[in-house]
């Protein structure tokens, strides 16, 4: 049920969509899953291509599932704070939080509040990792706009 723009916005900042990536910790494929992760979204070998974008997507599933059991959080804010889970963790997401309230930022929301006691607390990797997947995402969602809109242009409906 995830946007397809989401999960290939999400794949290209992983690793620009390229299945063959492995990175120096031994994460693999355009999800650049850890063995173990990969394995226990029980989605088959994730050194293969649908394997590895069906293991991403559960998994980030859970962090959107896990995301919502806290009811404080709005539901336009659990993606953001799942992509950011995606890249951190989920305890370092809730120490962020944790920080930002601190900091008296809201815990809530993510741009301007949260992202910025996690760029305090992890460095600016998971900050710019989140700006950078929604960018990928807007700009996979234009796209599609804009292609469909010029087709319907060559084609109009008579």
């Amino acid at each position: 049920q995830l946007d397809p723009l989401f999960l290939a916005g999400l794949g290209f900042q992983e690793s620009l969509l390229n299945q063959n990536a492995v990175s120096p910790v031994g994460a693999i494929g355009v999800m650049q899953l850890m063995l173990e992760t990969g394995k226990s979204m029980n989605t088959g070998n994730i050194y293969e291509l649908e394997p590895n974008i069906h293991a991403g997507a559960k998994y980030i599933n859970s962090l959107l599932y896990a995301m919502s059991l806290q009811n404080t959080l709005p539901e336009t804010e659990r993606g953001f704070f799942a992509v950011a889970a995606y890249n951190s963790g989920a305890n370092n997401v809730r120490k962020a939080r944790e920080l930002a309230v601190k900091m008296g930022l809201d815990p809530n929301q993510w741009f301007f509040n949260v992202e910025m006691a996690s760029a305090r607390l992890l460095g600016l990797e998971t900050f710019l990792y989140v700006r950078n997947v929604y960018k990928y995402y807007v700009t996979y969602d234009v796209w599609v706009r804009k292609t469909a809109l010029d087709q319907e242009k060559l084609n109009p409906k008579r």
